[in-house]
């Protein structure tokens, strides 16, 4: 049997298991956002995240909640109206009360090192400013960051960052990585050094999951 019929021979259900697409519908939205803020088309960016955040807000749980917010914040380092950012903004179920200041468990006595991956210039203009501000709230954590951007020889990379994973306590995988690049971290992370996925990609959104990889690792190493 020749391949095309074997493949007129598969059910639906068969066809459906074995397919896998290059880019889930939220990457791809997530690639679109980056090429326009490439091409400075900022107002195609932020209509593009608005429509993220109704999808976000409409599955409503906590997780979709949060990246809902971090949305928000990537809006406003897109400069969208502020108006309109405050109106989605009531949008939002009131939050209950806040998790106490991520410096008070990591401003001394842990010392955990956490590893972002992902992104490309963009993220890499928010690395020095990030580092200071943890060295000045969370003088226990380490960063260290890899950037892959858009190339194809993802699998360069996978040698070039694997031994940065063996060194970290946490991971922090951005969305914004070809996806057999970011199939191939995820499978070299384990229980002792997990991932964390960041959906966003501004500075707070970088910043908050870094702090949630942190939180985790400084409670893993405390007796």
């Amino acid at each position: 049997m020749c391949l095309t019929d074997l493949w007129k021979a598969l059910t639906a259900e068969e066809v459906e298991r074995n397919y896998s697409p290059a880019w889930t519908c939220e990457e791809a939205l997530l690639s679109r956002v980056v090429f326009h803020e490439w091409e400075g088309n900022l107002v195609d960016a932020a209509a593009l995240l608005r429509g993220r955040f109704f999808t976000l807000r409409e599955a409503g749980d906590p997780r979709s909640l949060e990246e809902a917010e971090d949305v928000l914040a990537e809006m406003t380092e897109l400069r969208a109206d502020p108006g309109d950012i405050e109106e989605l903004r009531r949008l939002l179920p009131a939050r209950g009360m806040e998790l106490p200041p991520v410096s008070c468990p990591l401003a001394s006595g842990s010392r955990v090192r956490v590893l972002y991956i992902g992104g490309n210039e963009t993220q890499r203009a928010y690395e020095e400013e990030m580092r200071d501000e943890f060295a000045e709230q969370c003088s226990g954590v380490r960063l260290d960051f890899y950037y892959p951007g858009w190339s194809s020889n993802w699998n360069v990379h996978l040698e070039r960052v694997r031994p940065m994973i063996m060194e970290a306590d946490a991971v922090v995988l951005s969305r914004m990585v070809r996806t057999q690049f970011g199939r191939a971290v995820r499978a070299t992370c384990d229980s002792s050094r997990p991932w964390f996925a960041c959906t966003g990609t501004g500075k707070q959104s970088l910043k908050r999951s870094i702090e949630a990889a942190a939180l985790w690792a400084a409670g893993k190493a405390s007796p």
